[in-house]
């Protein structure tokens, strides 16, 4: 398990943010700490997207996340064509999506 956030940094745009981060789920249990990042966009149209983490990182889950900044590497892809990694900057990570495309990240350990 872990923690999980949903935002929609755009009309057309949904992302989930799946993370554990001090070696537990969110029951207790022991886990791998990581962070993954799925971006889709279900227009028909290229999409700008901007997620900034601070807005929706707000009590318990702004500590446990610690922070996203770094690189995240596409780890699956559908009708997608990026840059691989991105990088997530000051908070915020922004990317165009190309048409009807799914995109999912995993953040590199640095």
């Amino acid at each position: 398990t872990g923690r999980m956030l949903l935002f929609a940094p755009h009309k057309d745009v949904l992302a989930v943010l799946r993370f554990a981060s001090d070696g537990t789920d969110a029951l207790g249990n022991p886990c791998e700490n990581g962070a993954y990042l799925l971006l889709v966009n279900r227009s028909g149209a290229p999409c700008k997207a901007a997620l900034d983490a601070s807005a929706p990182l707000q009590g318990p889950d702004a500590l446990a996340a610690g922070g996203f900044s770094g690189l995240w590497e596409p780890v699956l892809q559908s009708g997608c064509a990026l840059p691989s990694p991105v990088r997530w900057k000051n908070g915020a990570l922004r990317l165009t999506l190309p048409p009807l495309c799914a995109c999912l990240f995993a953040r590199r350990k640095i």
